[in-house]
């Protein structure tokens, strides 16, 4: 992938993140089947905001680009894999400021 390419959707990958184009996410998560609706809406407003942030013109295919062919079978629960990695760190972290650490209960 081209660098110029790889730039602009790291950078709207992080805006995204950021939560500052929540309402560009139309698709809900209980719409029900396999998730291809919502796999495909991220796609596409990754590629949108990636053109935009390039500012040159610079063409973002959603599937080609942003997807890179990947299954939905395989996006989906890596994602989800992602999301309670990082959740389980937060209450990991939160359990070691308790009072007497999680292991004061069980001595």
């Amino acid at each position: 992938m081209e660098p110029a390419l790889a730039d602009a959707i790291v950078a709207a990958c992080r805006l995204a993140e950021q939560g500052e184009v929540d309402d560009l996410f139309v698709t809900t998560a209980w719409q029900g089947g396999a998730g291809t609706s919502t796999n495909m809406n991220v796609n596409e407003v990754i590629a949108s905001l990636a053109e935009k942030v390039a500012g040159n013109g610079l063409k973002v295919d959603p599937l080609d680009d942003v997807n890179r062919g990947q299954s939905t079978n395989d996006v989906y629960p890596t994602a989800l894999r992602i999301a309670a990695i990082g959740l389980v760190r937060e209450l990991a972290d939160a359990c070691s400021r308790l009072p007497g650490g999680p292991s004061a209960k069980g001595e």
